[in-house]
């Protein structure tokens, strides 16, 4: 389930280890015999643990009826501070992606289709979510196919996939009536994106980097352009927060194609185009790299829109001012990682260039749009 790894203390596991095994006499009792840790690593904003539960011989009415074999095996999540925001509560998080997972999984539960992994709980202090596990192949590691040379075959199915990721956060949003424990409000301010926005700015001017003229300010500027122009507010529908093929699992099931999305940390309550502008801008970043096919990377990006039953809106400054922060986002990462391993200093040098080159073009294209309005 999850798409990458980093290093773990060895303590932090075997603690997180026993908050799940804590959780397994809680609920399965007598019956519980141990736990089996199968792989664990941590993530941008948690740790886990991928588990296969064993219970003593004959043990029955498990806590899920998707669950009543023996060795079943689960997913445990507990949140933790980010590098750049250690002010993180863990439990407020776990809470929030809980209650969106609860959300989420009714409005799915008639569609094999579309999915949420199943919440089976949260352990007594509050830290670390219990869920199944989920099989199945990142999609993220399904764009190689994207590649020159990538098989047709496998890359048509592919775009499936990003159709079918598109059809799940159109269903989503959908069913952002009734989710107010997200948040109460109906519509949402966008000033706090642009004050984060101007966060990525500030750490972006105290890295060594040769930017181009007066580029940050600009690109200040015209965020705050954008923000005036549209009033500061926009209507608030359920946001996933972190949506993208790097937190969906798809398989084909007799012939249908499965799409579940999972990682719900940053749920609460956005802009439409906040999640459909992480994608649309990771599918831009993916450009950068020579080995894959701009066009196929476009059908991808066409594939998911289509999905989503939405054209992206031209000429609307609450997309637009989605779009400028996922794409900064996306400079803030390039810049923070720097020319390391395979992306030597020229190559992450080029990247740099054509990166600020299409935020550049954005800033002129809205001021070209600006004088004729």
């Amino acid at each position: 389930m999850p798409r990458q790894n980093q290093r773990t203390d060895a303590s932090e596991i075997k603690s997180l280890e026993a908050n799940c095994r804590d959780w397994c006499r809680e609920h399965w009792g007598e019956q519980f015999s141990h736990l089996e840790v199968l792989a664990s690593g941590s993530r941008e904003f948690s740790r886990w643990l991928h588990l296969r539960v064993h219970l003593l011989s004959g043990a029955t009415g498990l806590v899920s009826s998707q669950h009543r074999a023996n060795g079943t095996e689960l997913f445990a999540k507990q949140a933790i501070a980010h590098v750049r925001n250690t002010t993180c509560d863990g439990s407020e998080a776990i809470a929030r992606e809980a209650s969106a997972l609860s959300h989420a999984a009714a409005a799915f539960a008639a569609d094999a289709t579309c999915r949420v992994p199943e919440c089976l709980g949260v352990t007594r202090d509050g830290t670390t979510l219990i869920l199944q596990w989920l099989d199945g192949r990142i999609l993220d590691g399904e764009l190689a196919t994207a590649k020159w040379w990538g098989s047709r075959a496998r890359f048509a199915r592919t775009t499936r996939y990003m159709h079918r990721m598109g059809s799940w956060l159109q269903r989503y949003q959908a069913n952002s009536d009734g989710a107010n424990e997200l948040s109460i409000a109906e519509s949402v301010s966008l000033v706090p994106l642009i004050a984060r926005a101007r966060d990525h700015l500030q750490s972006l001017a105290e890295i060594e980097y040769n930017w181009h003229d007066s580029f940050l300010s600009r690109l200040a500027e015209h965020l705050d352009a954008l923000l005036e122009t549209c009033g500061g507010q926009c209507a608030g529908v359920l946001s996933h927060g972190d949506f993208g093929p790097w937190n969906v699992t798809v398989a084909t099931v007799d012939g249908v194609d499965r799409c579940t999305v999972f990682d719900f940390y940053c749920a609460g309550r956005q802009s439409r185009w906040l999640d459909v502008a992480n994608v649309r801008s990771y599918l831009e970043f993916l450009q950068l790299s020579p080995s894959l096919n701009g066009r196929r990377l476009g059908q991808l990006r066409d594939a998911f829109m289509s999905g989503y039953g939405q054209a992206w809106p031209q000429g609307c400054s609450e997309a637009a001012i989605c779009l400028s922060y996922q794409r900064l986002c996306r400079l803030v990462d390039l810049a923070h990682r720097g020319p390391v391993g395979r992306l030597g200093k020229w190559r992450w040098s080029q990247a740099m260039q054509n990166w600020c080159g299409l935020l550049l073009k954005e800033m002129k294209e809205s001021r070209k749009e600006s004088q004729q309005r």
